[in-house]
């Protein structure tokens, strides 16, 4: 997808959509940025609002290259000052802290597209929930069975925790074979 989202393009159009109804300028919390589509995507879509991302400093993305971090495609895209780009592991004490010195406020939307680990997703869920405003969302990445990538587990905290006890809205484009995005209402 043109500027690096990993999503698939009417599911993210889903999301930006429903994002655009509750935008208030707190911003933006995303759990997870691998190509950095989404980021970009945030920040046109209201371009005086924080937006901050928490991923760790270099991964390996196959459709972007080895070891290629976010903060190297900064200049490339030339962000906006608004944005924050926090190198750390998102269950990690250290990315709380500095999120918590960055931007201590709560955001309109926290967006967890990170560790796609079944404990990995419910950490994230469970320590990022509390950084949406009232009346904001949390939207999660990959709730839907992935037919090829067997080290996805999201769907299976999404189903289990997650459907049962909030209020939820999901997207999933046929064929429902990867992807996916579900919102719970906060």
């Amino acid at each position: 997808m043109e500027h690096g989202a990993l999503q698939k393009e009417s599911e993210l159009a889903w999301l930006l959509h429903r994002y655009t109804t509750v935008v208030s300028g707190l911003g933006v919390l995303e759990i997870g940025s691998a190509g950095s589509g989404t980021l970009w995507a945030w920040t046109t879509l209201s371009p005086s609002s924080p937006v901050v991302s928490i991923d760790l400093p270099y991964k390996e993305y196959p459709e972007l290259g080895p070891h290629l971090s976010l903060y190297d495609r900064f200049d490339w895209w030339h962000f906006p000052p608004g944005v924050r780009w926090i190198g750390e592991d998102s269950h990690s004490t250290a990315a709380k802290r500095l999120l918590d010195s960055i931007h201590p406020e709560l955001f309109d939307l926290v967006f967890i597209d990170g560790d796609h680990s079944y404990a990995g997703a419910k950490l994230d869920f469970e320590d990022y929930r509390d950084r949406v405003r009232p009346g904001g969302l949390l939207a999660m990445h990959d709730i839907a069975p992935h037919s090829t990538d067997k080290l996805c587990f999201v769907h299976d905290f999404w189903r289990d925790e997650v459907v049962p006890n909030y209020e939820t809205e999901e997207f999933i484009e046929s064929p429902a074979d990867w992807g996916g995005i579900g919102i719970v209402a906060l």
